[in-house]
């Protein structure tokens, strides 16, 4: 396996970020949902480095206090979106909750663990400064798509490990699984020639870029979860798993549910079958709203909420 150079990492993440190779098309309406929001600065200290954030809130306050934390996705590489936002925008609006949308560092230039501890931080901080925001801190939610669901169950990991406070319940909307056994991408002829429309394609860069191409880091508990010990999910929070049926990722995102349930968790999860990765961030096809739903349902039951139904 050919290894890039640190100069030919920078450019495959400098390439992975070309908005060209990221299709969005925002639905009518859609924006509608952060007009109806607060959008705040937040700077969280982390570890060794602040974590910008975004305090989020419907425009009246918080109906509750629920806090929903987002972990953004994009293969650990992509920078946090609008689209990230305004997913976040649309929750609050839906569900009169408290969010907190994390904007952590990312790869190649910050590999493992930088966002991992960044989502950490958050998360210890939360728990920390509950009253200030207004929240339970009986009642956090963590969260996230892709790479962000992988990084919502490390923080949980590292709760359980540590013996500190876990989260209530738990999101993952298309994990990546088993890194350690995921897409290669192995261009003879190193960048050139690589096609980053194609999702097998970056999802084996991205894989690459966060693990520095470290055999012991794709291979161990925090980024091959099927492989794991099960002690390491024996603490973690009850969850949802959502999946797209047209996804690569889902094969090994379905197998987590029985990973978890040897822990006696209970986990609900549902996979859109017409959907592509990315469907339900990016509000591609026609499963995206239906899937929110299946999640923000499951939450509003949890917590005994009531759902103002937005048509976006």
């Amino acid at each position: 396996m050919k290894h890039y150079t640190y100069e030919e990492k920078l450019e495959i993440g400098r390439l992975l970020r070309d908005p060209g190779n990221l299709y969005y098309k925002m639905p009518d309406g859609y924006r509608e949902c952060t007009s109806r929001c607060t959008v705040e600065p937040l700077t969280i200290p982390g570890e060794d480095a602040s974590v910008p954030c975004l305090l989020i809130k419907p425009a009246g306050g918080a109906a509750n206090d629920v806090l929903y934390i987002n972990i953004h996705g994009g293969g650990f590489v992509q920078i946090h979106h609008d689209w990230d936002t305004e997913m976040c925008a649309y929750y609050a609006a839906e569900l009169g909750i408290t969010i907190v949308d994390v904007d952590y560092r990312l790869a190649p230039e910050y590999p493992f663990p930088a966002g991992m501890n960044d989502c950490y931080a958050v998360l210890r901080w939360c728990f920390a400064n509950a009253a200030e925001l207004g929240i339970d801190p009986k009642k956090i939610i963590v969260g996230g798509n892709s790479a962000g669901a992988c990084l919502s169950l490390n923080v949980c990991q590292l709760a359980g490990e540590r013996g500190e406070e876990m989260p209530d319940y738990l999101l993952m909307v298309y994990p990546a699984a088993d890194m350690g056994h995921g897409f290669i991408a192995t261009p003879a002829d190193g960048v050139a020639g690589l096609d980053l429309k194609d999702l097998e394609t970056r999802g084996g860069l991205y894989n690459r870029l966060y693990t520095d191409d470290k055999p012991e880091v794709q291979e161990g508990p925090y980024c091959d979860f099927l492989n794991a010990p099960d002690a390491m999910f024996e603490k973690i929070p009850d969850a949802v798993i959502v999946t797209a049926g047209k996804d690569p990722l889902h094969f090994s995102g379905e197998k987590l549910p029985t990973k978890m349930l040897r822990s006696g968790k209970n986990i609900n999860m549902r996979c859109f079958n017409e959907s592509n990765h990315g469907f339900y961030v990016r509000c591609l096809g026609n499963e995206w709203k239906a899937a929110r739903d299946y999640v923000l349902d499951l939450i509003a039951a949890r917590y005994g909420l009531t759902r103002t139904d937005s048509q976006a």
